[in-house]
Parts: structure tokens; sequence; C-alpha cells
């Protein structure tokens, strides 16, 4: 897992660079705006730890905290709309090798592990404990994932249970699902909440910061790597979040030429 956050951060900052070929207006801002951003990031951890010497007023450390954490908020944010748009125009680089879906899956359960228990949730994984390999961007499909389970933590009641399912489909196809019990999304929001910077802020469940742009990056991720994302209602209240990858392209002419009758 630390491996896999290693490299996505290397190409976050990889990719967020300027482009060199050609005119890339948003890669170019995120770049202009990560310089004065880093400079106020580390000016406030110095002030917030007071390293030349106390504060006379507690209150300045506090403030410090918060610029702090209100800059690295808009440089994340920067750098996720910059990659949401480059991978929407397949600019964004994809790195495929052989992986096992189920184990990215199981990955990226435990990465959010923190984030359920603070608010006292229970994910569950229910899928093979291992599958055939796959040739996909592992830090791509581990964001994906990510992005899925951090909306159902945070649109689901406190002690929910939410559920990582994965299954081979019909035709040697892939289907990982995200299900959960939460407030559900209105059905006139289902084409808005995965454009960029759309927040629902349902009744009875806390607010919490984000920008918007979780399920607009794992739509996007989907199709970079070949995949479908669809978001659903479950009967009895919920989401149904679903990554799918159709069956693999040889598979599938194997069984075509079967089909076809003899002569």
């Amino acid at each position: 897992m630390l491996r896999l956050a290693m490299d996505a951060r290397r190409r976050i900052r990889k990719g967020a660079a300027p482009a060199r070929d050609g005119f890339d207006p948003v890669a170019r801002l995120a770049h202009a705006l990560r310089t004065p951003l880093n400079a106020i990031l580390g000016f406030s951890e110095l002030t917030a730890l007071a390293t030349f010497g106390p504060h006379a007023n507690p209150r300045y450390a506090e403030y410090a905290e918060l610029i702090h954490r209100s800059a690295r908020d808009m440089l994340e944010m920067i750098d996720a709309l910059a990659r949401l748009l480059r991978l929407r125009d397949g600019t964004w680089p994809v790195e495929r090798c052989p992986q096992d879906i189920s184990a990215l899956a199981r990955a990226a359960l435990q990465a959010a592990a923190p984030r359920a228990a603070g608010r006292g949730q229970r994910l569950v994984y229910d899928g093979p404990p291992r599958m055939r390999r796959r040739l996909v961007d592992a830090g791509l499909v581990d964001e994906a994932i990510g992005a899925l389970l951090a909306n159902a933590c945070d649109f689901s009641p406190d002690g929910a249970k939410i559920v990582l399912r994965v299954a081979v489909t019909r035709g040697g196809g892939v289907g990982l699902e995200v299900l959960d019990r939460g407030v559900g999304i209105p059905v006139g929001e289902f084409r808005h909440v995965l454009d960029p910077f759309v927040q629902l802020k349902p009744a009875g469940i806390p607010a919490r910061p984000g920008h918007g742009l979780g399920l607009p990056l794992a739509a996007a991720i989907a199709a970079r790597v070949g995949a479908r994302l669809t978001l659903s209602a479950r009967q009895g209240g919920g989401v149904r979040a679903r990554l799918s990858w159709p069956a693999p392209a040889a598979r599938l002419r194997t069984r075509r030429v079967a089909a076809t009758p003899a002569p």
C-alpha cells in the first residue's frame, strides 16, 4: 500500500507539471499556484511549531495551523482538478502491469479503515482471496476505489456497514461494488454528482471537508483504465457504486470463434 501511495504522489507531481508539448492552461495554473502555496505551507509550519522561539500568545500557533491546513487543502484541490482534466482528455500517464484487482480492493479497504473507524463504521470485504491478474494501472485503480469508499463513508450514518464486493462477471470480466445504506442520492441528482465541485448536503450526516472531486475523479479514472463507473440506488436505501471491467479481448475472440458453426 505504501508503494502505491508513493507511486500516486510521484505521478501527481509528474502529471501536474506544465505540459511541455502544447499549451495546457490548467497544468500551468497548477504549477504557478504551487510555488506560493509551498511557501505558505513551509512558513506556516515553522510558525505553528514555534521554531524560532515561543509565541507571546498561543493563538498565533492555532492560526498558523489553520493557515497550513487551508493551504494544503487548496493545493490538493488544484492537483486533483489538474489530474481530473488530464484524465478526461487522455493525457494523464497510464502505467499498466498485471495486477490482482481483489488484492488492490483489500488494500484500499485497509487504507479507508481509519476514516470509517472515526465514526464507528464497519468496512467488509466480500470477494475471493485472489483473482486472475489483469493489465491495469494499480495507482489509478487504488485511487478510484479509495474515492468510492470515502464517498460511502461520508454519506453513511455513524455505525453503518459498508461492503466492498469483488466478483468475476459472466464472460470473464470483473465487477467491483461499494455498497452502502446511507442517505442515498436523490433521483434527480444522479446525473450531476459526477460533475466537478457538486456536493450534496443531506440532513443528518455530519459535514465533511471536500471539494466535490472524488466521484468525478473515480469516473475519469475508470474511463482511462478501460472500466466503467455506474451509480444506482439500492432497494431499501443507499447507493451501489460499481466499477466494471469487460472480459479480456482475447477471451472474447475465443468465445466468438467457438460459437461459429462449422461449415
